[in-house]
């Protein structure tokens, strides 16, 4: 065993998928996996980038997640 199955056994993928449902009905695409990374590419803008980054921050205070 290595540290991705304590990962595993230690994540809440009903949180994840809430909180993946959030960002899709906001038009942002995640990765469908929390144990996948986000990437930027040149193709977002920084309004993208910002957008994102405040609709991450909202979702966090709404569930009492810290950031």
């Amino acid at each position: 065993r290595g540290l991705g199955d304590v990962y595993k056994r230690q994540a809440d993928t009903g949180a994840f998928a809430r909180y993946f449902g959030w960002m899709l009905e906001k038009g942002v695409y995640v990765s469908p996996s929390q144990f996948e990374a986000m990437f930027v590419s040149a193709a977002h803008t920084e309004e993208m980038i910002g957008m994102t980054c405040d609709l991450i921050r909202e979702y966090g205070k709404r569930h009492a997640i810290l950031l």
